[in-house]
């Protein structure tokens, strides 16, 4: 998507996560239940570098709503 490469290649954290996020509800619409929060885990450690806590959160809402959606209650981030 034309989104992500322009997100990523400004370091634009915050807007990955809502593009990653929107991206996995859109398939859960769809009902394709594959890869949901790959690439939201594959962006928690770059999170974790920059050390902001609101994008930390923000990684773990998304993953809380993705598991709870699916009624994977063992998955939602605590």
């Amino acid at each position: 998507m034309k989104a992500t490469y322009r997100a990523t290649s400004k370091e634009q954290v915050a807007s990955l996560i809502a593009i990653y996020f929107t991206q996995a509800r859109l398939k859960m619409a769809q009902g394709k239940r594959d890869n949901l929060v790959g690439p939201l885990l594959d962006l928690a450690p770059v999170v974790q570098r920059i050390d902001n806590p609101l994008l930390a959160d923000s990684i773990d809402l998304s993953l809380g709503y993705i598991a709870a959606v699916q009624n994977k209650e063992e998955d939602i981030p605590l």
